[in-house]
């Protein structure tokens, strides 16, 4: 009589599915947190830089006509982008800009100031005006 040989099949159990789940959303759950604060710093950056634009078109603008120009930056970017020769492309941006009379803060020349319109730092306002090295925070909740 001829017996029959079955090959030992290795299987995955119920319970390592369960260990294996539950691994992979605890990494998940402490990436997203991690990946949120880098986006909400890369749109901080972004304002940043577009305060350093204007800033530098405002310069630019003071070397051609012997004044500053106050306008403002909106979702149509067609205040400041036409007055200044500016390309800002603000139609998907998360801030808002402005370009107000400094002199009042006792500074002569612009401040310009960018304030975010959405996400969880609503309301966070960056300034930076001609006289300053570089953009600082002026109010609201920003990114720590």
């Amino acid at each position: 009589m001829m017996r029959k040989v079955y090959a030992a099949v290795k299987a995955v159990t119920l319970i390592e599915m369960i260990i294996v789940t539950i691994i992979i959303s605890t990494l998940a759950a402490l990436a997203i947190p991690a990946v949120s604060k880098v986006r909400e710093k890369s749109m901080v950056r972004e304002a940043v830089i577009n305060l350093k634009l204007i800033i530098a078109a405002e310069r630019q603008y003071r070397l051609n006509h012997d004044a500053f120009v106050f306008c403002t930056h909106d979702s149509s970017a067609t205040g400041c982008n036409t007055l200044l020769k500016t390309d800002l492309n603000l139609a998907t941006s998360n801030w808002s800009y402005i370009t107000i009379d400094a002199t009042s803060s006792g500074v002569p020349g612009v401040e310009a100031k960018a304030t975010r319109l959405s996400g969880d730092y609503s309301g966070c306002v960056y300034s930076f005006r001609t006289a300053d090295a570089e953009p600082y925070k002026s109010g609201g909740s920003c990114v720590p």
